[in-house]
């Protein structure tokens, strides 16, 4: 086992650790904080079956688990600071983002068999690290605009909280904004092991 596949199974134990703790539990106060860690798990499950895949097909399944959370965990972080910020969402408009984020995962489902997310996937093993060089399809604008949209309005909705301070306690402020770091951290850091699986 290399050092990245090493990396990737502690990332996979730890949040799978979490999410039995918060089963165990019943620490979780609301579904979207219980899916987040279940689809973390799921998107570490398949960075770590990446670092293990031995050929294009076993490292495209990998990929396409990994983008479980490429697809959902930015709704959910979305979600769970708007919960924390006590700002509510309507029903409404998080049906269309859920749908939204499902026809991204759909259009994610087709690489290997359309051009529609990748147009092209390599494989590649060199120095202990397995990663896919890819060249983007017509729908994998996609992935970035929801992305971005999604943490530039969490991070909107924590400043807008900020200044109203009598809604929000510091201490949950805190937790968000360490999430945002730490997430920030997580991409960068993940650049260095797979150079751009993702």
């Amino acid at each position: 086992m290399t050092v990245a596949s090493l990396y990737y199974l502690a990332c996979l134990a730890v949040t799978l650790a979490l999410l039995f703790y918060i089963v165990l539990t019943e620490c979780f106060s609301t579904v979207n904080q219980f899916l987040l860690v279940l689809v973390a798990s799921a998107a570490n499950a398949g960075y770590f079956a990446l670092s293990l895949s031995g050929n294009l097909q076993e490292a495209i399944l990998a990929n396409k688990i990994m983008y479980v959370g490429g697809a959902y965990l930015p709704l959910l972080c979305f979600l769970s600071v708007a919960e924390i910020c006590k700002i509510r969402i309507g029903s409404w408009v998080t049906r269309m983002c859920y749908t939204v984020q499902t026809l991204l995962f759909v259009s994610i489902c087709t690489i290997g068999y359309s051009g529609l997310y990748y147009k092209n996937v390599y494989y590649h093993f060199e120095n202990g690290i397995v990663f896919l060089t890819k060249e983007y399809g017509p729908l994998h604008i996609l992935y970035p605009v929801t992305m971005y949209l999604y943490l530039f309005l969490s991070a909107a909705m924590v400043l807008w909280s900020i200044r109203r301070r009598n809604v929000v306690s510091r201490k949950d402020m805190l937790i968000v904004l360490t999430g945002f770091s730490l997430v920030r951290w997580a991409l960068r850091s993940r650049d260095l092991w797979d150079s751009g699986s993702n």
